[in-house]
């Protein structure tokens, strides 16, 4: 039977921030839970230690004002992620944040409340082992919360009474609701989009991958004087009108408005922002329609940093950030109230994240990934220093290393050990991209240092599971240790998870077998490296 044209339709075209998309991209975070960043989703950009350290600085720098402002008062800060997701730049956040202050000696009440709607999520990283650790690093005046809360639908804010609120919002408003106008000839038009899907068992409720969803769009002529019923945003919406050339599309982050006004502008907060998006609107002008929305495991829009400025500003708060196009950048906005202490750190922010900040960390980044068998030893220990020892930066050069390693010498040692010592410390546990441990004990086992490897290896198994390569690279060390009953052992688990381990194979066989069965193999290498030499010189003598 043909499908009828209906049966592939999810809805027909309305008003962009009411379509089911947000709704569908939901249910699949919620059905997926950290699933959805083991498969579709990237997460790198925004949760490597580079940027986490970045906005650890940022947040201390704020605190830091705040004190210098009230010197004889105590500090109580409320740090509320958004969206917290795999919980790793979380991770990275408090423990870079907890480095600052201890090293500052600076005394801060303050929670660290992570937030994410998925109950699945919220559950995931509570039972975290990296989590677990940390907090037994917490001061009993530090605590860390993670809330099972849906800023996009509240109704109150989760600030605690006698708290300063600074927001995170790291890559997350550009995939919540959007509101997408288009300019023509200083009429401004509602783009209104159609959803249908590619396949017939498409389950918007428990959808298993959203790339199959397409759109189709239509303009409808608006008033922009009455559209919001904050007058705030409509005011945002004629000054475009007034000022972006006709053809002009620009999308307005409804979802984050919507947050915003849940706070209480009767006290100070600041809200950190992170997103690829756009500042300036000549940046709009230059865009094409296709590039507002991209598809990377999920839809996100190009941020509106601007229309966020413009916001703020009616409010009469304070903003700085990185004029980026297109690509990743920070920005901080305060209410009336934080204006004077996000300005008092306009100059830090500068050095922190716009001289060299995440964008450009990236950009090295993925010249490493597609080129680091070019560098050399000192190259590679820099980048992953530069990196703020981020374990997947490590996975990125590690084999490079490998291949360095005869240049290590009682010189360059002590430097490169306290490195792996700094990756090792940031490891956190997710069960994607590298096993750090793993690889780290590879390292260890290759400069001679078996013990350290050993307890390496051992920590994989014990946190991240049973792994056929690390039972092989424990047979492997144990067979250097002369330890042939264990390394008889962890071969053999090895090739209980991967049969088909040839390199296992041949060496249970040397390890179980007689004399003559253990000495077979290498004879048959040295017999055919005669044969194959034997074959040169007659082709060289008679060819």
């Amino acid at each position: 039977m043909v499908a009828k044209k209906d049966d592939w339709k999810i809805e027909d075209a309305k008003r962009l921030s009411h379509s089911k998309l947000w709704d569908i991209q939901r249910n699949y975070f919620n059905t997926k839970g950290l699933d959805a960043w083991k498969g579709e989703v990237p997460f790198y950009v925004s949760s490597n230690c580079f940027i986490a350290n970045v906005y650890a600085n940022l947040v201390f720098r704020l605190i830091q004002q705040a004190h210098l402002a009230s010197p004889s008062h105590p500090l109580s800060f409320q740090i509320i992620e958004l969206g917290a997701g795999t919980g790793k730049f979380s991770f990275y956040f408090i423990k870079f944040f907890l480095e600052l202050l201890k090293a500052s000696e600076l005394s801060v009440n303050f929670c660290y409340t992570l937030t994410d709607f998925s109950e699945k999520i919220i559950s995931s990283i509570q039972d975290n082992h990296s989590f677990t650790e940390l907090k037994k690093q917490l001061a009993a005046n530090q605590t860390i919360e993670c809330t099972v809360w849906d800023f996009e639908t509240a109704q109150k804010s989760i600030v605690k009474p006698g708290h300063t609120p600074i927001i995170i919002a790291n890559y997350v408003f550009d995939c919540i609701k959007q509101d997408k106008f288009n300019i023509d000839n200083g009429v401004l038009h509602e783009v209104q989009v159609a959803l249908t899907n590619r396949y017939l068992k498409f389950d918007p409720l428990a959808p298993k991958t959203l790339k199959d969803i397409e759109f189709k769009e239509s303009n409808v002529a608006v008033d922009p004087n009455t559209y919001y019923e904050d007058s705030k945003l409509n005011a945002v919406l004629k000054n475009y009108i007034a000022t972006m050339k006709t053809g002009t599309e620009f999308c307005m982050p409804v979802g984050a408005f919507n947050f915003i006004s849940l706070l209480d502008d009767t006290q100070p907060y600041y809200l950190l922002v992170g997103d690829k998006g756009l500042s300036r609107t000549e940046d709009f002008e230059a865009t094409q329609r296709r590039e507002l929305m991209s598809y990377d495991g999920c839809y996100s829009f190009l941020l509106n940093f601007n229309a966020l400025k413009q916001y703020f500003e009616q409010l009469g708060g304070e903003y700085i950030g990185t004029d980026y196009v297109y690509t990743f950048g920070v920005h901080l906005y305060g209410n009336r109230l934080a204006k004077k202490t996000v300005h008092a750190v306009k100059n830090d922010f500068n050095e922190i994240a716009t001289r060299f900040g995440p964008k450009e960390y990236l950009s090295i980044c993925q010249e490493f990934q597609g080129s680091c068998y070019r560098f050399k030893l000192d190259t590679i220990i820099d980048f992953i220093k530069l990196s703020n020892y981020d374990p997947d930066a490590y996975g990125i050069v590690h084999d490079r290393l490998i291949e360095q390693l005869p240049l290590v010498n009682d010189f360059n040692k002590p430097n490169i050990l306290w490195t792996m010592n700094q990756v090792e410390n940031n490891i956190y546990v997710l069960g994607t991209a590298f096993d750090t441990y793993n690889l780290l004990g590879i390292f260890y086992q290759l400069i001679g240092d078996l013990e350290k490897a050993e307890e390496l290896f051992n920590k994989s198994i014990n946190i991240l599971g049973p792994s056929g390569p690390t039972y092989h690279n424990l047979g492997i060390l144990h067979t250097l240790k002369k330890d042939k009953a264990a390394a008889i052992q962890y071969f053999e688990k090895s090739l209980q998870i991967e049969e088909k381990n040839s390199v296992a194979k041949r060496r249970l066989m040397i390890l179980k077998g007689s004399f003559w069965s253990r000495i077979i193999i290498p004879l048959s290498k040295f017999a055919m490296i005669i044969a194959v030499i034997t074959l040169m010189y007659l082709y060289v003598r008679y060819g």
